[in-house]
């Protein structure tokens, strides 16, 4: 298929294409990281370090595939056809059957590709694809340089999970223009429900791609700054972030319930979950039965408040979920605590308070 793909598509001219000045607004319009659109720029004009492309300009190496040695690594192949590939793509949630047969050009498979923009979440899914084409050339070098093999279906996590990653730290730069006005009120409006509540709860989540660790941290305090208990807990849950931000929301939920604490603020930075538990709506998604349990949970309190809090004032909590990702098992912090902990907390409570 890989062999009549090229011939087919060989016969194509694409150096008008090529001056297609639309395409390339097009990559540059993408919101992902700026390395990713630089490697984009380089597949588009085949100039990615392919064994194949360096051995056609240099004569030197061998332009097979170390990967699956049964083809060139041409660009397309290491993208599409490669058995690594194919298993990788057959992961990930995003499928784009209708292009199969554009796979051996890539500048053509891209091209068809930008007519998603027309539907509903088109350009995100596309983002979404061009993050997990970097990852796809990334395994391949940890496989090259490294001997680093990788699962498909890990890739294909890591890609998804680095994704919605940057979306949220988007998110997070949005929230700073000075022109959101919402925003610019949102550290009185904080500060006011954390007098309405005897209870503050923080929540993270953490993930180290390199070591496939999860971590969740939760902060409580009560609405004078003090601080009560602080878990770090590792987690076997694999998912995309926004998943394993639910499960810190759910879990700090029983740990409340547990504690008997009647009257809880839950501060969480990843605004599409405050969103959407403060805005309910029913669908279908793996994610919304975590939130309709943190529904559930929420009722068995006598007051229990859902609101976005920054990255920046969360620090307590990140860092609880980054040390949990080094733990076996559950660690918890009461009465005293580390000082790391403390001056962490402090911050946080002082960038509301002051």
């Amino acid at each position: 298929m890989e062999r009549n793909n090229k011939r087919l598509l060989q016969q194509e001219s694409t150096s008008k294409n090529k001056q297609n000045s639309r395409i390339w607004h097009q990559v540059w319009d993408l919101n992902i990281k700026h390395k990713v659109k630089h490697f984009l720029w380089k597949c588009l004009h085949d100039i990615l370090p392919t064994h194949d492309n360096i051995f056609k300009r240099t004569g030197k190496g061998e332009p097979w595939c170390r990967r699956c040695g049964e083809s060139a690594e041409t660009l397309e192949h290491l993208l599409f056809f490669c058995r690594t590939s194919e298993q990788i793509w057959k992961t990930f949630p995003i499928q784009w059957d209708g292009l199969e047969h554009l796979k051996g050009s890539f500048w053509s498979w891209w091209e068809s590709l930008q007519q998603a923009r027309e539907r509903a979440d088109g350009k995100a899914h596309i983002e979404m694809t061009t993050n997990l084409l970097w990852h796809i050339w990334k395994a391949r070098n940890n496989w090259n340089f490294n001997l680093i093999n990788q699962e498909g279906y890990r890739i294909s996590q890591y890609a998804m999970a680095d994704w919605f990653e940057f979306k949220e730290a988007n998110l997070l730069n949005t929230c700073d223009k000075p022109e959101n006005t919402s925003v610019l009120n949102s550290h009185d409006k904080t500060a006011e429900l954390q007098q309405q509540h005897s209870t503050i709860i923080y929540t993270d989540a953490a993930v180290d791609q390199q070591r496939d660790k999860f971590g969740i941290g939760i902060t409580a305090r009560d609405n004078k700054g003090n601080l009560i208990s602080t878990w770090s807990i590792p987690t076997s849950l694999k998912g995309e972030v926004a998943t394993l931000e639910a499960h810190a929301i759910r879990t700090a939920l029983l740990k409340a319930l547990k504690e008997n604490w009647t009257s809880i603020l839950l501060l969480s930075d990843c605004k599409v979950l405050v969103d959407k538990l403060n805005h309910w709506s029913e669908d279908l998604s793996d994610i919304n039965i975590i939130l309709r349990d943190i529904k559930t949970l929420s009722s068995s309190f006598w007051r229990c408040t859902f609101s976005f809090v920054k990255r920046e004032i969360n620090t307590c909590s990140y860092g609880l979920a980054k040390f949990a990702t080094n733990l076996v098992n559950e660690t918890r912090w009461k009465n005293s605590f580390p000082v790391w902990t403390s001056t962490a907390a402090q911050t946080d409570y002082l960038a509301v308070a002051s």
